[in-house]
Order: structure tokens, then C-alpha cells, then sequence
């Protein structure tokens, strides 16, 4: 198990974490969900292309790398439906994208928002943890909180809480600082959080955020700062902003981030 030391990042550069799936790995997916091949064989297929493109971001330079997300189907559907409480479903429309919908996936949240300790997300983790040489550091990359947030146009749906936001919010909260120490403990030293949340609002927004974005805004600050100040000091908690990419489109509008650039200027993080 590789930990990294503390003082040797942020580094100059770094890339988002999620890279384009491989062939191989793309019909292993689809044989093992028409039960062509079983679990471990799916596995197998995807330890060999993570070996493959950690050796390649080793080769090229980076100080921290990612396993590409190569186990995921989704890069956020996966993380939430894997905390308790909450539900994967399939709608029966995609997301709008500028020029195309996506494929459809969504969340339910059906019971209280808990910590798992039997997060599928660990088990990768001590993977790609294990196969990254010395003076490299295992990069781990979630969805924010707040793209849990209950939203029809998301596919987010509150099944539990009954329109109780506050509740949701601190069961949430504890079940991603609860997750993150899990992290840590695994060796985790770099953790960024994916958050496009701020990019839809922006495009939602011109020059100041909408009023009726702005609860859900400061409920964001609230619980990013309270998961970075509980966090381990030597935990470095970045984040990605985007506005999605689906087959090179995009989700949001164009335009800068104004509207919501001084909350993020609030967060306790290290590094956009």
C-alpha cells in the first residue's frame, strides 16, 4: 500500500480522473449483463485495463493518478446508489444534453442516507492503491454531496424524507465524512470531489444566483465545510467543476460562473 507524503501536492498539473472506457472493457460490461461471463471474469478484464492506463499515467508524467473510473457505468450514479438508503432505478428518459439525451439512470432515496462500510468504492480503492509505485499518489475522485440533492431534472428522488431538506441534508453529511475517514484509513491521501452542481446553477443564473438556487447553494458550503473540517489534516480535498460531458456535450449553458463564484469561494478546500 502506497500513502503519500503530505507536502508533494497539490502539483502543477493534474487531470479530472475519468478517462474514455477501452473496447475491451465496454464488451466485457455488455457480456457480463447478458451473463456471458461472471463477476470475477468482468473484474479480471478491468484490473488488467486499470494496470494499463495507471503504467500509461505513471509513464507520462502525472504524480497522481486515477483508476479512470473504469469499474463505474455512471460517474456519480455508482457512488450514491452504493451509500445506504438510496436505490439505483432506470427512468424512462435520459438526461437533456445540448444536441442529445443521454442514457437514462437514476436515484431513489428510499430510507435514511447512511454510511456503508461495504461501499464497493473501498474494494477498488485498495485495488488501485496497490498497483501504484512509490513517489505516486492513488488520486480518488466522488460525486459531491450536492449532486445528491433532490432534483426531477437530475433523476434524484426523495422517497423517505418527505420534503424535510435539513434531515437529509446532516444524514447526508455524516455518510460522506463517515465515508472519507474510510478512505483515509485505506491509505487515501488525495480526494476530490466532482461537482457540476455549480455549473448547471451558473447557467441557470445571470450575473447574481437565482433566489430559488441559493438554499441549495449554502446547504453546498455547508456540507463541503463540514466534511473538509472533519476531515485528517493530511487529506488534501479537492474539486472539479464542470457542466457535464456526454459524448462531448455538454449539460449547461454556456457563460461564466459569476453567479456562483463567491460560494465557492467559502469552500475549505485546496484546490479547484
Amino acid at each position: 500500500m502506497t500513502i503519500a507524503i503530505r507536502e508533494s501536492f497539490p502539483y502543477r498539473y493534474d487531470e479530472v480522473g475519468s478517462l474514455l472506457r477501452p473496447e475491451k472493457l465496454k464488451q466485457a460490461r455488455d457480456n457480463f449483463r447478458n451473463n456471458k461471463i461472471d463477476e470475477y471474469a468482468l473484474r479480471r478484464v478491468e484490473n488488467k485495463e486499470i494496470d494499463r492506463i495507471v503504467e500509461k499515467q505513471v509513464e507520462i508524467g502525472l504524480k497522481a493518478v486515477t483508476d479512470g473510473e473504469f469499474r463505474r457505468s455512471w460517474w456519480h450514479l455508482d457512488f450514491l446508489a452504493g451509500l445506504n438508503g438510496t436505490q439505483y432505478f432506470i427512468p424512462q428518459k435520459g438526461y437533456k444534453f445540448q444536441g442529445e439525451e443521454t442514457r437514462s439512470g437514476g436515484i431513489k432515496i428510499i430510507d435514511k442516507v447512511t454510511y456503508n462500510p461495504d461501499h464497493p468504492f473501498f474494494r477498488d480503492f485498495k485495488y488501485l492503491n496497490s498497483i501504484v509505485p512509490d513517489g505516486i499518489t492513488a488520486k480518488q475522485t466522488i460525486p459531491s454531496p450536492s449532486v445528491l440533492f433532490p432534483n426531477e431534472q437530475a433523476e434524484v428522488f426523495d422517497e423517505y424524507y418527505n420534503g424535510d431538506f435539513n434531515e437529509f441534508l446532516n444524514d447526508t453529511i455524516e455518510a460522506y465524512k463517515r465515508t472519507v475517514q474510510h478512505f483515509y484509513d485505506l491509505g487515501c491521501r488525495y480526494l476530490q470531489l466532482d461537482d457540476t452542481s455549480w455549473g448547471m446553477w451558473a447557467s441557470f443564473s445571470k450575473g447574481t444566483l437565482s433566489p430559488e438556487l441559493r438554499p441549495f447553494a449554502e446547504a453546498t458550503v455547508k456540507a463541503i465545510n463540514s466534511i473538509a473540517d472533519s476531515k485528517p489534516d493530511d487529506l488534501t480535498l479537492t474539486m472539479h467543476v464542470c457542466k457535464g460531458n456526454y459524448d462531448s456535450h455538454y449539460a449547461g449553458g454556456v457563460g461564466a460562473y459569476d453567479s456562483v463564484s463567491p460560494y465557492l469561494a467559502q469552500l475549505h478546500i485546496e484546490l479547484f
